[in-house]
């Protein structure tokens, strides 16, 4: 599971609640204030018990992990990103949880008014974050999984670099449009899909889905993965 809880969200239950629905085995969650932090560890550090807590973010996990480096994107300019080797089932997987920056609204100010007319996003960060990521992948062997809030849609140019090397979930095992974001969450109007579970092709998405928002601006994705049989 990935899932941006929203910096400004203080309702802990129902992030949990969002969580325990779906029982993943493993999960990143993003834009983790202190307080929503110690919340979410003192509820699920019995279920969870290797997990790491990092500015903004955190990874809990029922494996063990073998392996782990936290780092910015982007030479350090970046979003926090979590690198883990977790021990699954005798095999080696490593996970990234990753969130490249999102990118400022720029607009139009006619006569220098401070209500101007959108035209587009300052997209160097968020591309400078990925890019970053897409070389990092090059380096990683084996069975790997990437999940976040890339801050990206698939109709982007950035979203093709990222499936030549690995596969969405959604795509391969889920239903509809699947949207996670909304600009308008007190009435829970989805209207983009930027949160994603992408993996490599030697695993296999079995089924994908969103979960429900619980006080943030983002839904949750899960998916089930499974080691591709040898041959296939």
């Amino acid at each position: 599971m990935t899932y941006n809880v929203l910096y400004r969200n203080s309702d802990a239950d129902q992030v949990a609640a969002a969580i325990e629905a779906h029982a993943p085995d493993f999960f990143g969650v993003r834009e983790l204030e202190p307080p929503m932090a110690q919340a979410l560890e003192s509820r699920f550090a019995g279920r969870y018990p290797y997990y790491r807590l990092e500015p903004g973010c955190g990874f809990f996990s029922r494996y063990p992990i073998l392996r782990y480096e936290a780092f910015r994107l982007a030479q350090g300019e970046g979003g926090w990103a979590q690198q883990c080797t977790l021990e699954i089932d005798g095999y080696q997987v490593t996970v990234l949880s990753v969130h490249p920056r999102s990118p400022p609204l720029l607009g139009f100010h006619p006569f220098g008014l401070p209500l101007g007319i959108p035209t587009g996003f300052a997209n160097q960060g968020r591309d400078a974050d990925v890019c970053d990521l897409l070389s990092r992948l090059e380096q990683v062997d084996g069975p790997l999984v990437v999940i976040g809030d890339f801050n990206l849609t698939d109709q982007q140019s950035l979203y093709t670099s990222l499936t030549r090397h690995l596969r969405d979930a959604h795509r391969e095992s889920g239903w509809g449009m699947g949207f996670t974001f909304t600009r308008f969450p007190r009435i829970g109007l989805p209207t983009w899909r930027i949160d994603y579970v992408f993996h490599s092709p030697d695993l296999v998405a079995l089924h994908t889905a969103v979960g429900g928002y619980g006080g943030s601006d983002h839904r949750p994705v899960i998916a089930r993965l499974a080691f591709r049989a040898a041959g296939e």
